[in-house]
């Protein structure tokens, strides 16, 4: 079985072997609150990194490329989403590019092109948060005869591959790359393995994140 997961996508210019660029692992195990947060990427692992800490009082700034956060979703519930973070205090920057950034005295700066020109956005540190890719690399996959969508493995409903006695669950199969549906994966592919007559479903799978809405 193989379920080797997803990594961070880093962009040009943000290395997260920078200290002040993290990843959400690294969002996650700071030893203090980040204030002001500067985070690119207004997806659902942004607003909920970033919503956590608005809720520990930090200045929170989100700079999405698009003309919406949660790019994707129903305009419906992002209007929803939209409204709670800006109760928050939560600042939302769309249709924004981040340029660069250097480090400061206090922290960070991080240089953006919005809609009404270029702006520099001061922090303690910059979370980015543009999406995540399977960790199918290196693992022999091509040797083996594996069939693959892009830089996913490609499965069946009931997570069988093209070689026999071969399966595959989680990020490495495909969006959503969400735990609750990693884990769900993994118990019907149990059951396919025992030899019980079962398949997958994604359509009952919820797409949220606790905190993304809280």
């Amino acid at each position: 079985m193989l379920a080797t997961g997803s990594s961070p996508i880093e962009i040009p210019g943000f290395k997260f072997s920078d200290g002040p660029i993290l990843d959400s692992t690294k969002a996650l195990a700071l030893d203090r609150v980040p204030d002001p947060l500067l985070v690119i990427g207004g997806g659902s692992i942004g607003l909920e990194m970033g919503s956590m800490y608005a809720k520990l009082w930090a200045k929170v700034s989100v700079v999405e490329m698009q003309d919406q956060v949660l790019p994707g979703f129903d305009y419906d519930v992002v209007k929803v989403v939209a409204r709670k973070l800006k109760k928050s205090g939560v600042e939302v920057y769309l249709m924004t590019t981040a340029l660069g950034w250097e480090a400061t005295d206090a922290g960070v700066a991080l240089d953006i092109e919005t809609p009404k020109g270029k702006q520099r956005l001061e922090g303690g540190c910059i979370l980015v948060t543009v999406g995540r890719r399977p960790n199918s690399r290196g693992l022999g996959l091509e040797d083996l005869g594996v069939e693959m969508d892009g830089a996913f493995v490609k499965v069946d409903p009931q997570f069988k591959t093209s070689k026999l006695g071969v399966y595959a669950v989680g990020d490495l199969v495909g969006n959503p790359m969400l735990a609750h549906k990693a884990a769900h994966e993994g118990e019907v592919l149990d059951e396919v393995i025992a030899g019980h007559d079962v398949q997958y479903d994604a359509r009952p799978v919820p797409r949220a994140r606790s905190g993304a809405c809280a």
